[in-house]
């Protein structure tokens, strides 16, 4: 609550107002803090509506504020408001290009110079863009700048001109402004009411008309009823492909009564039936849990996360990725302020058990906002629930270090090929622990890895568990199983202390974010950001050369070995372009790259292995035929140049006998390939990888890298289409591209030998526990 406002007034000079001032306020400066102190005239929680009228504001000062504030749509649209036309606005943040960013705890929303140009009329792409995320403003840049310490920490200063329709300062007052945004909402829902959704109203449709005229009686009597049920089935299911015109045209009403804020049961009863027709990362990122009827919690959380079968529209995996950051920002600060009245805690709980997070993986962002909020709701989740994540371990005994590798299962995945060259021949000085998640999932290998190690079967309860790996007083405790994406047990025990040092690596693609995960090992040939650190909640710890290393055992491969021919056919003079990526890595952008490829090379067709097993158990296959067809007639390119290889359960063997007669490896972007990879390069082909700043996005970069090929990775989609189309129309370099990649991979690379891997494994480890001081 705001306190002295009263004491205020509003000259017509306007007020000159410092945000966040701490003890360090200006002169002639109303100070504005969360907390009481010397210079502080207002104590006021600006995450929700600042203490201004409307235009009262001509000069705004925001230094090293708005970083702590978890809604950027919010802070803007508010600073916007309270200021007055013509205004100055002076922000100062940490910039993502430096480590401040990241460095401060109560740090919750991420900024850089480009951050700006979402709001300013100089970059109208960019404020179009905002406009339909919720943005209602509009400023000019008058000046942007940055600057650096010599600890790395860099700020972005912005001078900002407030800009408002002429007229604007005349509608001073806050009572005039509630009476617009009043008359605003009311129309739109009086569009709403009005809508007619023609003589033969699809189930979607209909369902959502009914919900969103429902007043609050009759909403509490449908969460009662049998219908409820039906509308959690349709809400689970995925959105179909291409509404209807009258579906379209009814959601863009829900949407406006909803785009500014949720504070009325009208709105909320929109936002619920606007879940029906589009999925939620491209309505408005507003909510309001609050006034969230129990029943619908689960549903409502779930559709939230939800990622589309496939990305079929350029920019959707940021979009999607932005949203899910918004949501789960929501979701965690919640928590902290709701003193565990509900719905939070069911709400919370519904994303432990089944919020899915990994659509992320294929968007171009830095993940670790979203991974540190999706750790903490399960933190405080198991927390709710009695589970004591801390634990203090006792100090060490004898000189063994005692090594734990936590395994999903033994099954022939890339997290077991990667994780098999520490089990090959263990260090002298070492004793190693396999802990297996789903002891009956399989047995792949699991005879040659008791040979070296002791194997524990966990048991299928969390707490005994965490109790089994506690009692072997672990100095070491490593990840092999992806803790990021999707619910699993072991993204639980990684919310635990369960060993002195807990390590992730490649088995997780992007950082955990849990607190008690200690470290992340990568490599330097993965990091290609100038300040990799940023992207990770762990410690970074980089291998002198990689931090991939395949061992693909000794036990026969399971699966199916043939594509029902020894080597699919190619024509004469033609050139065949191959990908094993799975079809969740084939983003709007990678299609149209390859499109373009093809309209280039009319001598060239594209053959696809989209259904790795170790992706999913089942694909959308029918949904992409139908798409990829669509975007070829669209490009005009034979749908015979394209061919989709659909052979269940196909293994590496398989693979690379049905390619054996291809020319070029396009990989994946901006999730690139590594397990996806090694078949091509075993058999000599070129491959054409695309890096960014995301370690996801490096990976098939460091492997060519390591072959001493780096010319064949790209900067960006123009150059990845030129290196493809000069490897198709080039034999003769093609030919010594491949030579040059059979002699590399019989040296062999480092992320083929094992040993070399596995001894800086075995460093590293030992720095982290004789440095440890335990």
């Amino acid at each position: 609550m705001p306190h002295g406002l009263a004491n205020i007034s509003c000259d017509s000079a306007g007020l000159r107002v410092d945000l966040g001032c701490g003890d360090h306020k200006p002169d002639g400066f109303i100070g504005v803090d969360v907390a009481p102190g010397p210079g502080v005239d207002l104590v006021c929680d600006l995450t929700g509506r600042f203490p201004f009228e409307t235009d009262s504001v001509a000069y705004l000062r925001a230094h090293d504020v708005v970083e702590h504030l978890p809604d950027r749509l919010h802070t803007m649209n508010e600073i916007w408001r309270v200021c007055r036309g013509g205004a100055i606005v002076d922000i100062r943040v940490p910039s993502t290009d430096g480590r401040g960013a990241f460095q401060d705890p109560t740090h919750i929303s991420y900024w850089n110079a480009n951050s700006f140009f979402y709001y300013s009329l100089e970059h109208p792409a960019y404020l179009a863009l905002c406009r339909k995320y919720g943005f209602r403003g509009a400023f000019r840049i008058k000046s942007l700048s940055s600057s650096a310490t010599p600890d790395q920490v860099v700020h972005v200063q912005v001078l900002l001109e407030v800009v408002k329709p002429a007229g604007s300062q005349a509608d001073t007052g806050a009572d005039a402004q509630s009476s617009v945004r009043s008359s605003a909402l009311a129309a739109a829902l009086a569009a709403v009411a009005r809508f007619d959704g023609g003589t033969a109203v699809p189930e979607r449709l209909g369902l959502a008309m009914e919900l969103a005229r429902a007043t609050p009686d009759q909403l509490r009597a449908f969460c009662a009823s049998d219908a409820v049920d039906r509308y959690r089935q349709l809400l689970a299911a995925p959105v179909p492909v291409g509404l209807g015109e009258a579906e379209q045209s009814f959601c863009s009403l829900l949407e406006e009564v909803y785009r500014d804020g949720i504070a009325r049961h009208e709105q909320l009863a929109c936002q619920l039936a606007a879940l029906l027709l589009k999925p939620a990362h491209h309505l408005p990122a507003r909510f309001n849990l609050d006034l969230l009827p129990a029943p619908l919690v689960d549903g409502f959380v779930a559709a939230n996360c939800r990622a589309p079968v496939f990305f079929s529209q350029p920019g959707e995996s940021d979009r999607y990725a932005d949203f899910l950051t918004a949501w789960l920002s929501y979701l965690d600060h919640g928590l902290q302020t709701s003193q565990g009245r509900q719905p939070w805690p069911e709400a919370a709980f519904a994303f432990a058990r089944s919020g899915q997070t990994s659509g992320s993986y294929f968007s171009r962002r830095n993940l670790r906002p979203l991974a540190r909020h999706r750790a903490r709701i399960i933190e405080w989740s198991l927390h709710r629930l009695g589970y004591r994540l801390e634990h203090s371990l006792p100090p060490r005994r004898g000189t063994t270090i005692r090594l734990g590798i936590l395994l999903l299962a033994f099954l022939p995945t890339p997290e077991l090929f990667c994780i098999l060259p520490l089990l090959q021949r263990p260090a002298a000085d070492m004793e190693i622990t396999v802990y297996v998640v789903e002891p009956d999932n399989g047995q792949f290998e699991r005879d040659a890895v008791a040979k070296v190690a002791r194997i524990v079967d966990l048991p299928q309860n969390l707490g005994q568990m965490v109790d089994i790996i506690r009692s072997d007083e672990l100095d070491v405790l490593h990840f092999a199983s992806n803790l990021a994406g999707t619910p699993s047990v072991s993204a639980m025990l990684a919310a635990h202390r369960l060993a002195r040092v807990q390590m992730a690596g490649i088995a997780s693609v992007q950082t955990s974010g849990f607190a008690a995960m200690d470290i992340y090992v990568s490599a330097a040939g993965l990091e290609r950001d100038r300040f990799p650190q940023q992207h990770y909640t762990e410690e970074l710890v980089k291998l002198p050369r990689t931090a991939h290393c395949f061992v693909y055992g000794s036990s026969p491969m399971p699966g199916n070995a043939r594509t029902g021919q020894p080597g699919l056919p190619v024509s004469p003079g033609e050139v065949v372009f191959t990908s094993c990526a799975s079809l969740y890595k084939l983003t709007p952008e990678t299609i149209e790259a390859w499109l373009d490829i093809l309209v280039r090379v009319p001598s060239a067709r594209l053959v696809l292995f989209p259904f790795a097993p170790s992706w999913s158990k089942s694909y959308p296959k029918q949904d992409f035929s139908e798409y990829l067809l669509g975007k070829l007639v669209g490009r005009g390119i034979a749908a015979s140049r394209v061919r989709i290889i659909d052979t269940p359960g196909l293994n590496r063997i398989g693979i690379r006998t049905g390619m054996s007669n291809f020319h070029i490896c396009l990989d994946s972007f901006p999730f690139s390939g590594s397990t996806s990879l090694i078949e091509p390069l075993e058999l000599g082909m070129p491959v054409v990888t695309l890096a960014d700043t995301t370690m996801r996005s490096a990976m098939g970069a460091s492997l060519l890298d390591e072959l001493g090929l780096g010319e064949l990775v790209a900067g960006d989609v123009a150059g990845y289409v030129d290196i493809a189309c000069r490897l198709a129309e080039d034999p003769e370099h093609r030919a010594r591209i491949s030579s040059r990649i059979s002699a590399a991979m019989a040296r062999p690379p480092a992320f083929l030998d094992w040993e070399r891997h596995a001894g800086d494994m075995h460093e590293l480890i030992r720095s982290r526990v004789y440095g440890c001081g335990s």
